[in-house]
């Protein structure tokens, strides 16, 4: 690790109605990488029915969570 720098979980609310990643959401989080050695992503759902809030990520599908790696 760079650093011992962790960017806590944050809730962008601007994943995509499906839960996957958008570009903003991308954007936002290449932003912060460069200053820390990890980052916890914010809420995120595991199961189709599990959404609370609008823009909220899923990785509820394997193609919908691919984003993350």
């Amino acid at each position: 690790m760079k650093n011992r720098l962790v960017m806590g979980p944050l809730f962008t609310q601007s994943s995509h109605e499906n839960g996957e990643l958008s570009d903003k959401d991308m954007a936002f989080y290449r932003e912060r990488i460069k200053d820390v050695s990890m980052v916890i992503v914010g809420p995120a759902y595991i199961e189709e029915g599990g959404k609370t809030m609008d823009g909220q990520l899923g990785i509820h599908r394997d193609y919908v969570a691919r984003k993350l790696h």
